[in-house]
């Protein structure tokens, strides 16, 4: 009875001075006789207490490291309240877990880190302790201590300890796959021209089931990462012939080391031209043929010229034959005076057709446009000495149609053979439908004497516009006297009409100086006319 008693007393004392049950972490601490182990006397602040049973917070404090060491001015029980129950959480956020600022911890979230649930890095299997968890009195599953800042705390090594453990050297918190960070310079292997557009991965392959391969990869040869194209073709280094700057431009090669050097033309062509590579196989290098030059070219002339072009031609350019090098005079039509200087291909048309030559008007068009119409009349009048000036002489001209006479002697062949349109072209006339003065001359008589003369030469002769040999007594008024002396002109001025209708009085041409004293006496009643 005494012992039910003092149990009743026991309880009613215990429900009077415990604030509640302790969590289920703390449960081992129920009872009065044990609540000076957290709480100590005369004392609100629980922290010494709490930190003799904690002891890796403890050890993080002192050190100055952590979220708990920026904290010490509030006591512990405002973030782990207790004696709410044992199933209580004995963490109070603030703020809410999510706006937990990590940077308070000494360790601030960056990149890919951010973003993340507390617990997606604060696992059991990524804490670390120099003690056991219980000694530590920390729960590995509840627990926010125990992590190292190093990757390798909570990320795998790919590299399987290849490279450095320091991640940071090459990685960054942004994008793992990221290796801004790694100098390739430090290695033996630093990167020049296109192989640092280099995807990583192209060197370094992933076998299958294996980590990519950092260390032991060979690269002193080219050989080593890439394929020969030429397939042994060649059997010195590739860096004799390309560099890491582009390895389809073969700049270090010197053709004039090969077998065939590099001269004129062939200096500006390109690789393939000579060196193809037919679909599905390698391009070729060795062995090309090249002693003949109708091992790469097409000969245009069909063998006619033999087989040796180094005979015309050279190099430096294949349709400029040397001077001197061909003797056309070994063909059937040599060449002379303006001949020698046409181009080869001005007459032999697409290098290959040879044009009849027996006539000039084989390869020269008419330029009088049929007014000569003897084909072979070339000849009579031009040499290849050059078109213009003609041959055609003086002595010539008096076979044809007009001799030449007097003044027309002297007269320069384009003064009468003048320009004309013959259809849509433009060329001299020499065929003339009439031989008549008029042709070419224009009279300055008009009509005045079409009824007293049957032509130029009636009056003018070839010798000399200026004389005239007309008779005069045709006209009903003979010239005697000093009107034999006179020039035309002097009578018959040059404007249209004065050869027709004067007047046959003295009168008419004379003034007279007597003021009509002896009117309706004639003036040779009493003058002379010598």
């Amino acid at each position: 009875m005494r012992s039910v008693i003092f149990l009743l007393i026991n309880l009613s004392l215990w429900a009077q001075l415990s604030p509640g049950p302790l969590a289920k972490a703390h449960s081992n601490l129920e009872g009065v006789a044990k609540c000076t182990t957290c709480h100590p006397v005369g004392s609100k602040d629980l922290a010494p207490k709490c930190l003799e049973c904690h002891k890796a917070l403890a050890e993080r404090v002192q050190a100055g490291l952590g979220f708990h060491a920026s904290v010490t001015q509030k006591t512990c029980n405002e973030c782990h309240p207790d004696h709410h129950g044992a199933d209580f959480e004995l963490i109070y956020w603030p703020e809410g877990v999510a706006q937990f600022d990590h940077t308070l911890t000494g360790w601030k979230l960056t990149g890919k880190h951010q973003g993340h649930t507390c617990r997606d890095c604060h696992q059991a299997k990524f804490t670390q302790f120099q003690g056991t968890p219980e000694a530590l009195a920390v729960s590995s599953a509840r627990t926010f201590l125990g992590l190292k800042a190093d990757c390798a705390a909570c990320h795998e090594d790919v590299h399987k300890g290849q490279l450095t453990a320091n991640c940071q050297e090459c990685h960054v918190a942004e994008d793992w796959h990221q290796v801004s960070q790694f100098d390739h310079e430090r290695t033996q292997f630093a990167l020049k021209g296109q192989h640092q557009q280099v995807e990583c991965a192209k060197c370094h392959q992933m076998q299958a089931g294996q980590p990519s391969v950092f260390r032991g990869l060979a690269f002193q040869r080219c050989a080593d990462c890439h394929q020969d194209p030429h397939q042994g073709q060649f059997q010195k280094d590739c860096v004799s012939c390309h560099d890491e700057e582009s390895f389809k431009q073969a700049r270090l090669f010197n053709h004039q080391t090969a077998t065939f050097t590099l001269t004129g033309k062939h200096r500006t062509v390109e690789c393939m031209a000579c060196h193809p590579k037919p679909s599905g196989q390698i391009q070729r290098f060795k062995p090309i043929a090249h002693q003949k030059c109708q091992d790469c070219h097409t000969d245009p002339h069909r063998g006619k010229l033999g087989s040796s072009c180094s005979e015309c031609h050279a190099t430096q350019s294949w349709q400029a034959v040397e001077k001197g090098a061909f003797d056309h005079s070994a063909t059937a039509f040599e060449l002379k005076g303006q001949h020698a200087q046409v181009a080869c291909a001005k007459c032999h048309l697409n290098g290959l057709k040879v044009q009849a030559f027996g006539q000039c008007l084989d390869c020269h068009r008419n330029e009088h446009l049929g007014q000569i119409r003897d084909a072979k009349a070339c000849e009579a009048c031009h040499s290849e000495a050059g078109f213009i000036p003609a041959q055609f002489s003086t002595q010539r001209h008096q076979e044809t149609r007009f001799p030449l006479d007097g003044s027309h002697l002297a007269t320069p062949c384009i003064d009468c053979h003048v320009p004309v349109q013959v259809q849509t072209r433009r060329t001299r006339q020499f065929h003339f439908a009439n031989l008549n003065c008029t042709t070419c001359h224009t009279s300055p008589h008009a009509e005045s004497l079409a009824e007293t003369v049957t032509g130029c030469t009636s009056c003018h002769s070839v010798d000399s516009w200026s004389k005239s040999q007309f008779d005069h007594q045709v006209t009903g008024f003979g010239l005697v006297g000093v009107h034999s002396d006179l020039s035309c002109q002097q009578c018959h001025s040059q404007i249209e009409g004065d050869f027709k209708g004067l007047g046959r009085l003295c009168q008419d041409c004379h003034a007279q100086p007597h003021r009509d004293q002896f009117s309706g006496r004639a003036c040779l009643d009493c003058h002379r006319q010598d």
